[in-house]
């Protein structure tokens, strides 16, 4: 494991990771909706991409299957399954970025949820999401000026549960 995040680690990172792109990743979650009719043990594939800057392609890749129907007809919600994980391709993030002293590796993601969709009336009624990532960060050590042309590798875990619910 490495050290603590520096100060200049959370602002090379916050740099990658905007509002903006957290806010499209939410937003393609609604994606989990197939937009056809499907049927109760049906699959089909979500991957949505995100570009961010200095690092690459950020891709979430999941496959749904819709688990379970409940309620009358006219009242009807299905629980969405799904599980899956992020990659990251490319872009200028190698070890050249910014003369050498950056780098950002995605080294294992998962991602698992299930969300409950109100078939009848078109809307989410509640998800929740889990993930957990392992990023490598590769960032000049500031505080031994002496070595300030060598990256220094930090491991960083991020485990995150997200649930949302409609209520009325």
């Amino acid at each position: 494991q490495g050290k603590p995040l520096t100060e200049e680690d959370i602002r090379l990172f916050k740099a990658a990771v905007t509002n903006d792109s957290l806010a499209r990743q939410f937003e393609s979650s609604l994606g989990l909706i197939p937009g056809r009719e499907v049927r109760r043990g049906e699959r089909w594939d979500l991957d949505v991409s995100h570009t961010l800057p200095l690092v690459g392609e950020l891709t979430s890749r999941m496959e749904c299957t819709l688990s379970t129907i409940r309620g009358r007809e006219g009242n009807q919600t299905a629980t969405i399954d799904n599980k899956g994980g992020l990659t990251l391709e490319g872009g200028p993030a190698g070890i050249q970025s910014l003369g050498g002293l950056f780098q950002l590796n995605l080294g294992m993601s998962e991602m698992h949820g299930t969300t409950d969709f109100n078939a009848s009336g078109g809307f989410i009624t509640s998800s929740r999401q889990q993930s957990v990532s392992e990023w490598e960060v590769y960032a000049p050590d500031f505080s031994n000026l002496d070595r300030l042309g060598e990256p220094v590798k930090t491991t960083h875990r991020i485990e995150q549960d997200v649930s949302m619910r409609l209520e009325r």
